[in-house]
């Protein structure tokens, strides 16, 4: 994690990312202090999930020649 906060991400991951370090916060401090997840933790990590879902489905773009997903 420190190299990609000295050098930071240019492209769509650099969101995800952000998101990333954050959730990894959140689960590293609980460990530390060796707490349990409440029901506050665990939503505010489905929260950072649901966003990074958002911006994956946001950034995709239709391609003329690309294959149908079904």
């Amino acid at each position: 994690m420190p190299f990609f906060k000295t050098h930071p991400l240019r492209a769509k991951k650099r969101g995800d990312f952000e998101l990333w370090c954050e959730a990894l916060i959140l689960i590293y401090e609980k460990k530390i202090k060796k707490e349990k997840y409440i029901t506050e933790d665990h939503s505010r990590l489905m929260g950072i999930r649901s966003r990074m879902n958002s911006i994956k489905r946001t950034n995709t773009k239709q391609y003329k020649n690309s294959p149908v997903l079904i």
